[in-house]
């Protein structure tokens, strides 16, 4: 089965927990964004560049109303997120096809880089890095998201550790954008 973006913005909104816009206006954010995350694939440089990250915040945080478009800070838990992605680029392709990419969605949702938007713009970014590294982006299905947000928690504070999330990768379905 194929999605495309239209179906991702409105799994996304599903899944980000406090949205005050319409499901309309966060679908037509998230497909500005994923625009921009695609263009930046061809042009073949970072997808997860602070600079860059803000600028898909921005995007999407102005496209939904949300506070300070674009506020995105190194500084994060458990480090700051240069020195991650310092590291995730020393990832070989087999990792990122094993669910290496899952590291870059938990990172994004629990280090504090943002003001919102979060899970979103990790998704985006973790998505980003499959198609740059040869591979179609995921979406998440309906059935799988309660199992989603509890793999996502064990991945934040106090344990740091994505392998529920990555193993749980194997449950998302590829989408093709139209």
């Amino acid at each position: 089965m194929t999605h495309n973006i239209y179906d991702l913005g409105k799994t996304l909104f599903l899944l980000e927990e406090t949205m005050s816009c319409s499901e309309e206006a966060f679908i037509r954010a998230v497909e500005s964004a994923w625009n921009i995350v695609e263009r930046r694939v061809v042009e073949q440089s970072s997808v997860l560049d602070g600079d860059f990250i803000a600028i898909v915040h921005h995007t999407l945080a102005s496209g939904v109303g949300a506070k300070h478009p674009g506020n995105f800070v190194n500084e994060g838990q458990p480090t700051a997120w240069s020195v991650f992605v310092e590291e995730f680029d020393e990832y070989d392709e087999n990792n990122i096809l094993c669910g290496g990419d899952c590291w870059v969605l938990s990172h994004m949702y629990w280090g504090d880089y943002l003001p919102n938007l979060q899970f979103t713009v990790g998704w985006l970014c973790m998505n980003g890095v499959r198609i740059k590294h040869g591979h179609k982006p995921v979406f998440p299905p309906a059935a799988i998201h309660t199992q989603l947000r509890e793999c996502l928690a064990s991945a934040g504070p106090d344990s740091w550790d994505a392998e529920s999330l990555r193993a749980l990768t194997r449950a998302f379905r590829e989408f093709e954008t139209v």
